[in-house]
């Protein structure tokens, strides 16, 4: 069976590589470079964890008293789309405790087997660096601490490796580039992180070994169904597929659209900063709960920061306001990271759906079309059990996979 994926970011990656394994025949068209969006330039967390929906309770609230602020973390870009405003609605109904508890569930059940799906692909042939060392969350008040321990603890299934509170003083005794700011801290157990650029160059070779074509700088610029298939126009050819899964980011909404569907997505704009070469590197990854912030060590000795969330911006110009906050929020909890406005600063959007579940599954009444969008911050987590469980519904289709029901596209 001949597949095309539109996107060539890591859902998609992984999607084709599970398919390619299947003995299924595979390509990938991607507009700009493989890896180059949002999946090569974030921290690279795998956090089953911190699993869950943005759209949680109070979560409206503390946003908006925060896009209000000049050095927000969050930032909210008028003027609103009638379908920005259509997802606004749709995140304020998700974020009752009535819909917020089973779409954590969701997430819950598609992240589980993170780690043993990522063993997976480094059996299968694909190189890449990973840690398991766990995540230490960094507060700048005892209150604050506490509270995000009791969720943790509160939200936590079987089997969850677990959380530990710890004084301030413990954590600088572990980490000593933690200010004397950081008043306590709560260790996650059970977490990891990897190098972004490392998996999708590791997938990117892994996939050309297998014999998938990688068209890159490549835009589609029309899709229509034919023959029990569909046609592909793109800048160089004409690509005719038996099935076709879009996964091209945030948007996807506007294919979805095209083809006379729709779902409900909206950019997020989000920064790192990356130091090659970091003086003081943390032992393991950092968060620093006020301030938003994602730290990731890499074995070589990179850092590399990750915060904002620009909802609705798609404009990657990088402005140093942005910049200066991350470097001024940062050095509050680690001043002796050294962290200035001369790291590699870097933009990328995130594509976000108002309920915070991804988009995984066919296209009503699109017969073998499929999308696999909405990741949110959490596409390193979740992309291998996204292309492991798309792909066996590609392949299967009609028969529809229980696991994917929370994610289909029509859900309400």
């Amino acid at each position: 069976m001949k597949i095309t994926i539109v996107g060539g970011g890591v859902i998609g990656l992984t999607c084709a590589w599970y398919l390619a394994r299947m003995g299924e025949s595979v390509s990938i068209v991607e507009r700009g470079d493989v890896g180059q969006g949002a999946s090569s330039g974030n921290t690279g967390w795998l956090v089953p964890a911190l699993a869950a929906p943005l759209a949680a309770p109070g979560t409206i609230r503390r946003s908006l008293r925060l896009a209000l602020k000049r050095d927000s973390p969050v930032s909210i870009s008028p003027p609103l789309s009638v379908s920005a405003q259509r997802w606004l609605w749709r995140f304020y109904r998700s974020a009752q405790p009535a819909s917020y508890a089973p779409a954590t569930m969701s997430l819950a059940r598609l992240s589980s087997s993170v780690f043993q799906l990522y063993d997976e692909l480094r059996d299968g042939g694909v190189q890449f660096e990973m840690h398991d060392d766990g995540v230490t969350m960094l507060f700048l008040t005892q209150e604050a601490a506490e509270d995000e321990f009791r969720h943790l603890t509160e939200t936590a299934g079987d089997g969850s490796p677990g959380a530990t509170l710890i004084s301030g003083d413990e954590v600088r005794r572990n980490e000593p580039l933690i200010g004397d700011a950081v008043a306590a801290a709560v260790e996650l157990h059970g977490q990891g992180h990897l190098r972004p650029e490392s998996l999708i160059a590791g997938l990117t070779q892994s996939l050309r070994d297998l014999g998938v074509r990688i068209s890159e700088r490549c835009a589609v610029t029309r899709i229509v169904s034919r023959r029990g298939g569909w046609l592909m126009d793109t800048d160089g050819e004409t690509v005719e597929s038996e099935k076709v899964i879009l996964a091209a980011g945030w948007q996807t909404a506007k294919l979805v659209e095209g083809l006379g569907g729709r779902i409900t997505l909206q950019p997020g704009l989000g920064y790192t900063l990356t130091s090659e070469a970091a003086h003081t590197a943390p032992a393991k990854p950092l968060y620093f709960g006020e301030g938003r912030i994602s730290c990731a060590p890499y074995a070589d000795s990179t850092v590399r920061l990750a915060s904002f969330l620009g909802l609705g911006s798609s404009d990657s110009t990088i402005d140093r306001r942005r910049v200066e906050t991350i470097v001024k929020a940062a050095d509050r909890y680690a001043p002796d990271l050294n962290v200035t406005s001369r790291w590699t600063s870097w933009t990328g959007v995130r594509p976000m759906t108002a309920d915070g579940l991804p988009y995984i599954g066919s296209v009503p009444g699109r017969e073998g079309l499929f999308v696999a969008t909405g990741h949110g911050m959490l596409g390193m987590t979740l992309a291998p059990a996204t292309g492991e469980a798309l792909a066996r519904a590609v392949v299967e289709y009609p028969r529809e996979l229980p696991e994917l029901s929370a994610f289909r596209l029509d859900r309400g």
